[in-house]
């Protein structure tokens, strides 16, 4: 009986486990494109970084120069900003992807847990089995020597 169910749950197990997998497989793909999102920002704002401190040569700028500096730093403002919502979109959802592959973890462990009782009571029964033919071989012995 303990054994019918053990394959049965075995069947479970392989899916529940590959589920499992598919979600680190998802987690991980997820997290390499937060990684570069993020690499992203930082190039951005490191170019950023740069482009505010003026070298001496943009001391004789035109004022034409100057409009369009500064219309190029605002582009580089929004283009950080984007840049920024668009890790904190990849942040959420690595955090929703970890979810569930914690959540798929947990069941998979769990049905290890059960699998792993039922090898006990299973291996539990067969001692109590070989226990009960040891004795009646104790006693038909007793019984012979008795006669």
């Amino acid at each position: 009986m303990t054994a019918q169910r053990r394959e049965k749950l075995a069947v479970v197990r392989r899916y529940a486990d590959r589920l499992e997998s598919e979600a680190a497989g998802r987690l991980a793909a997820v997290a390499n494109d937060a990684k570069a999102a993020e690499q992203l920002l930082q190039e951005l704002v490191a170019y950023r970084s740069e482009y505010l401190t003026p070298p001496g040569s943009r001391q004789h700028w035109q004022a034409q120069h100057w409009d369009d500096y500064y219309e190029f730093l605002r582009r580089l403002d929004r283009a950080v900003t984007a840049q920024q919502e668009i890790v904190e979109q990849h942040e959420q959802r690595v955090r929703a992807v970890r979810e569930e592959w914690q959540r798929l973890r947990m069941r998979s462990d769990s049905l290890e847990h059960m699998d792993k009782r039922l090898l006990k009571a299973e291996q539990q029964h067969a001692e109590q089995i070989a226990q009960k033919e040891a004795d009646a071989w104790t006693l038909i012995a007793a019984v012979r020597q008795a006669h």
